[in-house]
């Protein structure tokens, strides 16, 4: 009987607990607090990107690739397998 009890209380305790979490969390109270903070830190972020300074393009023409010699050798073209079957 005793054990009934508080398996009883314990499970009312339980029940409680997230009933009241779910009240809470579903209040109008706090749907308006995290609207808020929405609002509020949306703001923020407009507001630290307006002040962001522009910065200049300096790397135009930095690295001046040489093209030209890569496209004039001829590059043997080995095969790994044809390599070994030429030892045989």
């Amino acid at each position: 009987m005793f054990k009934k009890f508080i398996n009883i209380c314990l499970l009312l305790l339980v029940f409680l607990f997230f009933f009241f979490i779910f009240i809470k969390y579903f209040s109008q109270e706090h749907i308006s607090m995290i609207i808020d903070n929405r609002y509020n830190i949306k703001n923020n972020i407009t507001k630290k990107n307006s002040n962001l300074p522009i910065l200049d393009n300096d790397t135009a023409n930095i690295i001046d690739y040489n093209s030209e010699n890569v496209l004039e050798k001829n590059y043997k073209k080995r095969k790994y397998w044809d390599l070994l079957n030429i030892n045989e």
